[in-house]
């Protein structure tokens, strides 16, 4: 089985709630996280950050295209794909990762996220979201 909406009522979540919310922000973030790689501090990218850079500069229309087919999808269009999916994955895997850290204090990772603190709500709602469609906590 792959990633797909495999969590439980993942495309329920996807649809109800705040789920979408969750889902698209994420996606916004990880697009501007995208561009923004090879430019973190912490990253100890070091001589892999053109290897780095290279990968992300292929990875962002993917992400948009995914940003695109979420937006399609919630106005009725069809389910978005497994590889669409697996960007979706990516996309709430760097979203907590961020707010996980921007919460301990990095000032890079919060400035990422456009914000001074982050709430917990968030990071539950990222959690949450995580375990819904992916099928992971």
């Amino acid at each position: 089985m792959g990633v797909g909406l495999v969590g439980p009522g993942g495309i329920e979540y996807l649809v109800a709630g705040d789920g979408s919310g969750v889902v698209l922000e994420s996606l916004a973030h990880y697009i501007r996280r995208l561009r923004a790689m090879g430019d973190d501090p912490g990253s100890g990218a070091g001589m892999f950050g053109a290897v780095i850079r290279q990968a992300a500069i292929k990875r962002h229309p993917m992400a948009r295209q995914t940003q695109q087919s979420v937006s399609n999808f919630l106005a009725g269009g069809p389910v978005p794909t497994e590889d669409e999916m697996q960007i979706i994955k990516s996309a709430l895997d760097c979203y907590e990762s961020d707010i996980r850290q921007a919460a301990e204090g990095s000032q890079y990772h919060a400035g990422l996220l456009g914000v001074d603190t982050v709430p917990d709500a968030k990071v539950r709602a990222v959690r949450e979201a995580r375990a819904a469609i992916c099928g992971t906590g």
